[in-house]
C-alpha cells in the first residue's frame, strides 16, 4: 500500500474523532470500536468488518474471521505495524477493542472509540503503555501489498 493511501484512511479515521460512542453504533450519530475500521474502510471502498452482528460483546473469532474472509493481511510480528493498519486489543484475557494506527511527530497513536465513561467518543490516543501491551494483533487493509 502506497504511503499516500495509508494517509487516506488515517485521515479518513480522524474524520471521526469526536464522534459519539455508541454499541454497534455504524453512523456519524454514533459508532463503536469496531465500527469505525468498519466505516472508515467502506468510505474506501471496501467491506471489512461491516457484517459484524453481535450481542453485548464483540466476539473475537467472528472479527478475526470477518478481517481474514474480507481480504485484510494479519502482520507480523506486530512491530512491523505501519500508519492505516487495523489494531486489535485485548481486554483482560479476550481481544475485544479496535482502532486505526496514526502518527503524529513520529509517535504512534492509535484512533479509536473509546467508550469509557468519563469519554465515549471517537479518540486519538498515543500509543503508549497498558494501551500497547495490549496489543495483540495487526491487519492491514485490503489493498495492501
Amino acid at each position: 500500500m502506497s504511503q499516500s493511501r495509508r494517509a487516506e484512511i488515517v485521515e479518513a479515521a480522524r474524520s471521526w474523532l469526536d464522534v459519539k460512542y455508541r454499541k454497534q453504533g455504524r453512523s456519524r450519530l454514533g459508532i463503536d470500536c469496531v465500527g469505525l475500521p468498519a466505516m472508515v474502510a467502506e468510505e474506501l471502498g471496501h467491506t471489512v468488518l461491516q457484517t459484524l452482528n453481535y450481542g453485548d460483546e464483540p466476539q473475537p473469532a467472528q472479527i478475526l474471521a470477518a478481517l481474514n474472509a474480507n481480504g485484510c493481511k494479519r502482520i507480523l510480528p506486530i512491530t512491523r505495524r505501519q500508519i492505516g493498519d487495523i489494531l486489535l486489543f485485548r481486554d483482560g484475557q479476550q481481544m475485544r477493542h479496535a482502532g486505526i494506527l496514526s502518527e503524529k511527530n513520529g509517535i504512534e497513536y492509535v484512533i479509536h472509540a473509546h467508550g469509557g465513561l468519563h469519554v465515549r467518543k471517537v479518540v486519538e490516543d498515543p500509543l503508549i503503555g497498558d494501551l500497547l501491551d495490549r496489543l495483540v494483533y495487526v491487519f492491514s487493509f485490503p489493498d495492501a501489498e
